[in-house]
């Protein structure tokens, strides 16, 4: 009889470490590849060895593409990308999760809306967008390579269906 409840637990915490295991496989397996320009930042990290931290293009987009009521602030978004050449960009930024057009993907993102100053010290708002792609680990020792700033690298990304993203590779840039 006590035997039961501790098997059900063993297979319970069995199954969740499978799904999670799964649920990223799977992205590989069913999503969509597009490409991303980005900007190279620091890449070291003393625990974890050489990465790449990297700020999209679509990490900062202005206000106007927020198609929600009121400001998100640290809330889940989807953000729908469009085709634009060889990469996507950001079409727009919604609450709920968005029906695309052919060509178009989404992604899970956590917004932010701040406020920016150009030169001329006008305020704008924009949506600071964080996809949990921010890191992209490289062999050791190759980091510093990807530090040069005239290099601006090109992310290769699947997209799964449910908006769910994985770096596939890093290439350098035009």
């Amino acid at each position: 009889m006590r035997r039961k409840p501790f098997i059900f637990i063993i297979i319970a915490q069995v199954l969740v470490l499978v799904g999670l295991a799964l649920g990223h496989t799977a992205v590989g397996w069913f999503g969509k590849e597009i490409r991303l320009e980005t900007k190279p930042v620091d890449p070291r990290d003393w625990l974890y060895g050489d990465y790449v931290a990297l700020f999209y293009d679509i990490h900062e987009v202005p206000f106007d593409r927020w198609q929600g009521e009121g400001e998100p602030d640290g809330d889940p978004v989807y953000v729908v990308l469009e085709p634009q050449g060889e990469v996507h960009i950001v079409k727009e930024v919604v609450p709920q999760r968005p029906r695309t057009e052919p060509g178009e993907v989404f992604l899970k993102a956590r917004a932010r809306t701040e406020w920016l100053y150009d030169e001329e010290e006008r305020e704008t708002k924009s949506l600071t967008l964080t996809y949990g792609l921010e890191r992209y680990y490289v062999p050791e020792g190759t980091g510093t390579a990807w530090e040069a700033p005239e290099k601006t690298p090109v992310v290769h990304l699947k997209v799964a269906p449910w908006g769910q993203g994985k770096i596939e590779r890093l290439e350098p840039g035009p």
